[in-house]
């Protein structure tokens, strides 16, 4: 079973959002007519923060008993508490969230995940 690290699957996600119109709030994932569809759909077309790990862990095959130095929902949701948030799907949908804060968030977790990779066990 191949190893995935939880800063690689976020890097992804990351990625996947980097675009504004590929981010959307209140909903998993989006089609291209807006309809609502999973996060793994191969019609997605935007993404929720959490949508976009789930559409990335589906594409590598990365589930959480495949990851290695946490999961990429503990880092993005220990980073969204440390912003003062409870999740990071709260800071995802809140009104005044905007593309680039998302983006933050994910750079944020990404160190998370990159300094506790570092720590020997």
């Amino acid at each position: 079973m191949k190893e995935h690290k939880a800063a690689d699957i976020l890097r992804s996600a990351r990625d996947r959002l980097s675009e504004p119109a590929a981010w959307v709030q209140g909903f998993f994932a989006k089609d291209a007519h807006g309809d609502w569809v999973r996060a793994t759909d191969p019609g997605a077309r935007c993404w929720c923060d959490d949508g976009a790990i789930i559409a990335e862990q589906g594409a590598a095959g990365a589930w959480p008993n495949t990851m290695v130095g946490g999961t990429p929902s503990l880092w993005l949701s220990t980073a969204a508490k440390a912003l003062g948030f409870p999740t990071a799907s709260l800071l995802n949908d809140a009104p005044h969230t905007k593309h680039e804060h998302v983006l933050a968030l994910f750079d944020f977790a990404i160190r998370l995940a990159e300094a506790a990779s570092e720590v020997p066990s």
